[in-house]
C-alpha cells in the first residue's frame, strides 16, 4: 500500500529584485511557473505568484510560492495557510531595507510557530553586508538563521531549503 503524500506549501518573500523568482527558479523541477488573474474581462493580467515545485521524496512534496514584485499593500492574510517563510533581502542595498523590516515584522506576527529562514541574497557583491550585521541592522532574532547566498548561481540555496526543513522536523518532534 503506497503511503499518502504530504504536501508542504513554502512561501518565498522580500523586497523587489531581492531574488525571490530566481530563488525558487533554482529549486523547482520546472523553474518558476508565473501565476496569472484576469479581473473582469479588462485586457491586462495582474502576476498572482510565481510557483515552484521540489519532490523531497516519493512522500513529501514541496510547494514554492513566491510574491511577485507588485506596489500592492499586502495584508497579514497573505501569509495564511502556509506551513513555512523564507524571507529575502538584497544583501547589497540598503534602500531596501525598510520595505524588507516591514515584510518579516507582518511575517513573524501572522506566522504562528512556522519555521522560517532569512535569506541574505547577492552576497557576490562588493557591497554585500554579511549575513551577521544584517541581523544586527534589521533586529532579526537570533532563533531565526540568516543564511548567506547567490540565488543568481544557486549558492546557498539548498543550504537554507536544508536549514528550513529541518526547523520543521524539530518542530515536529517537539509537538
Amino acid at each position: 500500500m503506497r503511503e499518502q503524500v504530504s504536501i508542504f506549501k513554502v512561501y518565498i518573500d522580500g523586497p523587489f529584485s531581492c531574488g525571490k523568482t530566481a530563488f525558487l527558479s533554482y529549486l523547482s523541477e520546472f523553474g518558476a511557473v508565473t501565476t496569472e488573474s484576469v479581473e473582469n474581462d479588462e485586457p491586462f493580467t495582474l502576476k498572482v505568484a510565481d510557483f515552484g515545485r521540489l519532490t523531497v521524496d516519493e512522500n513529501i512534496l514541496l510547494y514554492l510560492f513566491a510574491r511577485p514584485n507588485l506596489s500592492v499593500d499586502y495584508s497579514h492574510h497573505s501569509f495564511d495557510n502556509f506551513d513555512a517563510y523564507v524571507m529575502m533581502v538584497d544583501s547589497a542595498k540598503p534602500d531596501s531595507f525598510d520595505e524588507f523590516k516591514a515584510l518579516f515584522d507582518m511575517m513573524l506576527w501572522a506566522r504562528g510557530d512556522c519555521p522560517i529562514v532569512v535569506i541574505a541574497n547577492k552576497q557576490n557583491k562588493p557591497n554585500a553586508l554579511h549575513p551577521d550585521d544584517l541581523r544586527i541592522i534589521l533586529r532579526i532574532p537570533d532563533d531565526i538563521s540568516v543564511l548567506p547566498c547567490v540565488t543568481s548561481t544557486g549558492e546557498g540555496v539548498a543550504g537554507a531549503m536544508i536549514a528550513l526543513c529541518e526547523q520543521y522536523r524539530t518542530r515536529l518532534e517537539i509537538d
